[in-house]
């Protein structure tokens, strides 16, 4: 009513139900694989909650229906599958109305640990240990050695600061115990278990009926361990070649013919020699086993001691007969000289 006593009259309004509102956002987390990941949405006028996910990075989603999932906080195991999904809470209203929170995930966390240990690592005077630390969340590697009695120093070459490291190989080396200093990106620090130099194992390898050894204190020589004894000839060359590296035949071992009972021959800087017969044939023609190579020499003691022995034809081509290689060859009563072409 007006001071004039005129009258006028407001617009009619009604009571309704209050808005819902959402006032605190859920958050993505990162959690480590298998834990917990905590979502919490807080909104006003709220009747009720339901939690979706999404498979394909929000263009369609899905709700829930369990009942833990009709909360307002609800916990998801941290996993690589649930990692792949996206969530978002669906929040319904006392008046009926329906609002959505933003969408999150969940972010797995990569925990700074070693998973892997370094090991002892074979290695030679002259050649390469390796060593090898694996491990997760780490920001940086620094391999360190100590010495007996010593504490531990940190190598400050590039070469020492990944989580491989070749570390050459010498007679001090060989007393050092060695470990990895690991920062994680948290800043923590691990160390790895020492580990150190150790003499090679034993490798071996057969080339035509040869079975060889490669020596420990080297990293190019081999031995001749033993031979297949069902040839009748062995050839020992000066040089064998194995996964794609050359040995030089260096040594032969005392038992290496043990039980044969063919011929030897073994090459030189000179040329080939007949180095060893083992058999007990009465006549033996030489010529027959030579495959091919140039004979310059009958080697010493080669003979020696075989009673079996009564003739022997040998090939036109030896220089040189060593000594004793016919010693005590008591019967051995012909030996012919013949033109092999070679």
């Amino acid at each position: 009513t007006g001071n004039d006593g005129s009258v006028l009259y407001s617009k009619a309004v009604k009571i309704v139900e209050p808005q819902c509102e959402i006032t605190q956002q859920p958050e993505s987390v990162t959690v480590v694989t298998g834990g917990n990941a905590t979502f919490t949405v807080t909104a006003t006028n709220a009747a009720g909650y339901t939690w979706q996910y999404s498979e394909d990075a929000g263009e369609t989603w899905t709700s829930y229906e369990e009942a833990w999932a009709q909360e307002a906080e609800i916990a998801i195991e941290a996993t690589e599958e649930s990692a792949a999904l996206l969530y978002r809470c669906m929040v319904t209203g006392i008046n009926g109305s329906t609002v959505y929170s933003n969408a999150v995930g969940i972010t797995l966390e990569v925990p700074f640990e070693i998973t892997e240990q370094p090991e002892n690592a074979e290695g030679v005077i002259g050649g390469y240990a390796r060593f090898t630390v694996v491990a997760t969340g780490a920001a940086s590697y620094v391999w360190q050695y100590k010495k007996s009695g010593g504490s531990w120093t940190s190598w400050t070459g590039d070469w020492a600061k990944d989580s491989v490291v070749d570390v050459e190989v010498t007679s001090s080396r060989k007393s050092m115990q060695f470990r990895c200093k690991i920062t994680g990106n948290d800043g923590s620090v691990l160390y790895s278990k020492a580990v150190k130099i150790v003499e090679p194992a034993d490798i071996t390898f057969v080339v035509d009926h040869i079975t060889y050894q490669i020596k420990k204190d080297s990293s190019t020589e081999v031995s001749v361990m033993s031979i297949d004894d069902t040839v009748p000839a062995i050839f020992i060359p000066m040089t064998v070649l194995y996964e794609s590296q050359s040995y030089s035949v260096t040594s032969i071992a005392e038992d290496a013919f043990n039980g044969y009972d063919g011929i030897v021959f073994r090459q030189t800087a000179s040329g080939w020699i007949l180095y060893k017969y083992f058999g007990i044939a009465s006549a033996l023609d030489v010529t027959q086993y030579l495959d091919g190579i140039t004979l310059i020499e009958i080697g010493p003691e080669a003979f020696m001691g075989n009673t079996a022995l009564t003739s022997i034809i040998i090939p036109d081509s030896i220089e040189v007969i060593g000594a004793r290689a016919f010693q005590n060859c008591t019967n051995l009563s012909s030996m012919d000289s013949v033109s092999t072409g070679n």
